[in-house]
Order: C-alpha cells, then structure tokens, then sequence
C-alpha cells in the first residue's frame, strides 16, 4: 500500500530524529493508513507517535488524545479507518487507553480465512453479513429539513 498523504515514508525519515528503529512492513502498513485516514500522519500528535513500536512484525498500538474526531459523516475519520482496514486486512480495535485517550490496536490477519483469530472479512463481505442482519429496506431513510 501507497499513501497518497504522509505516511511510511513520512515516518521513515522522522525515525532517526526521533532515534526510533526503523518501521517493519507492517508499520508502514499502518502508518499509511493513518496517513491516508487524517490527511498525513503528521496530523496526529508526534509525542504519541515516537511511542508506537513502529517495528513490530503484526501488532501495532497507536494513542490518540481527546480531540482527534472518529466519526462516520463531516470527519468521516472513523469510516475511512474501518474502509482501509478492511483493504488491508488488518483488524483494528478501539479501546479507552486514559480518561483523555484512545488506542486503536491494529493487528495482521489473513484476507479470506475463517479461522476468528486469523481470518479478516473483505469491506464487501463484511457489508453482505451486515446487510444479512439488517437488511437496506430497514434503514431509516435520511429526511432533510428546511
């Protein structure tokens, strides 16, 4: 995967500045989607960025401070987030990490296995099993107002 904004190679040439090793696959991975998701990596806060473990081969945990928007709609942070990981078969968890902090824990799965501890749903599969539960007919149609 490619950044179209800051993101692997952003990281890349802050790692000996900040005296971090340098990223694995897998970072850069990450670091490209967070680049791509918030317009350039350098959006978030460089004091949490020099303390994600950038070299880890499968798991990788970033914080966010209060005030970094996950939305779905006007800062559709938190869509493209789910959209880019479900395209890199990578599972993300949110979690509180402190009373003014988040931690998004990124983890490497496998695109097409089963196996729950492995496997990852592609975004269309996993909108058919959404879609399966609750079907588009249910949705409550958006309404505007003058």
């Amino acid at each position: 995967m490619s950044s179209r904004f800051a993101g692997a190679e952003w990281l890349k040439a802050q790692a000996p500045c900040w005296k971090i090793p340098e990223p694995s696959e897998f970072g850069c991975l990450i670091a490209d989607i967070l680049g791509d998701t918030f317009a350039g990596l350098y959006h978030l806060e460089s004091r949490q960025l020099r303390n994600v473990l950038w070299s880890a081969p499968s798991h990788i945990s970033v914080k966010l401070r209060r005030g970094t928007d996950l939305a779905t709609w006007d800062s559709n942070h938190l869509t493209l987030l789910v959209i880019y990981c479900h395209d890199a078969a990578v599972r993300m968890s949110v979690d509180a990490a402190t009373i003014s902090m988040l931690s998004l824990t990124f983890s490497r799965r496998i695109s097409g296995n089963t196996s729950i501890m492995r496997g990852h749903w592609t975004m269309e599969e996993a909108i058919e099993r959404a879609r399966s539960v609750r079907p588009v007919e249910a949705r409550i149609e958006a309404t505007t107002t003058a």
